[in-house]
């Protein structure tokens, strides 16, 4: 099951907002995100998908993508939002130099916001049980969640482990191929900020399914998102390389799939 990218609202926004101090228990930032999500629902939000990530500090922070129809501006809809967070966040010392927030007008800029922080496993630094703050480690509550509007549709392919391993070094070259596109575009226009991070993005992809242990690589899902039609491609090139050991759901109803 996937999200329905093509018929997604043209106008959304991604937005992290974070904290100085630590909040007193995960309760007391389970109600924070309650609060924000309740004034977005309120205010015209559409649709939105959230994920609560900690720093190496022990500092949770909100991964908040919010999209709004054409009611509002994106940008002013978070910067809205942004000060709402200001208001209720206040005794934990938070700063507006600490909030950022960027507009999503395209169906790729979702998916890259989407592959960066939700896809993220939960051995990450960022995700795992000894980066919770003490005294929290019991009762963090739920650590990302979305609202039920998201139009979504599926499309399933039974792999080998042969064929799936192929199948994520296509993946994999053609993330680091787009990865190099990004970064030949902000060194022709000299953005040194779009730069660095296409650069860490492209050292990223290079060590994309690269583990310690052979055994951990080989069961390494895609962590990636690209386009359906592009993962179409991908697997009618297999079908063509190696006819007869492609099939879809339909056709074999055991084994891994693919899904879209």
């Amino acid at each position: 099951m996937s999200v329905n990218g093509k018929v997604l609202p043209r106008r959304g926004f991604a937005i992290t907002l974070t904290v100085r101090d630590l909040p007193k228990s995960g309760a007391e930032w389970q109600y924070r995100i309650k609060e924000i999500l309740r004034w977005a629902r309120r205010n015209g939000a559409d649709m939105y998908h959230w994920v609560t990530e900690f720093t190496r500090q022990r500092r949770p922070h909100l991964h908040l993508c919010v999209y709004v129809g054409d009611r509002d501006h994106p940008g002013l809809f978070a910067f809205q939002l942004t000060s709402i967070w200001l208001r209720q966040t206040k005794h934990l010392a938070t700063s507006d130099r600490g909030q950022y927030w960027r507009v999503i007008d395209t169906l790729d800029g979702w998916l890259e916001y989407v592959g960066k922080h939700v896809s993220r496993g939960y051995e990450h630094y960022q995700r795992e049980k000894d980066s919770l703050p003490k005294g929290w480690t019991e009762g963090t509550g739920k650590m990302w969640g979305c609202s039920r509007n998201w139009p979504r549709y599926s499309e399933q392919y039974v792999l080998s482990d042969f064929l799936w391993f192929e199948y994520r070094r296509l993946i994999k070259r053609w993330s680091i191929s787009q990865a190099r596109t990004k970064l030949k575009l902000a060194i022709k226009y000299r953005d040194e900020r779009e730069q660095r991070r296409w650069r860490h993005t492209l050292r990223a992809r290079k060590r994309l399914y690269t583990r310690n242990e052979q055994k951990n690589s080989a069961v390494v899902g895609i962590s990636q998102w690209l386009p359906c039609e592009v993962s179409k491609l991908m697997l009618f090139y297999l079908a063509r390389e190696y006819p007869g050991k492609l099939q879809t759901k339909k056709e074999h109803d055991q084994g891994p799939y693919v899904p879209f």
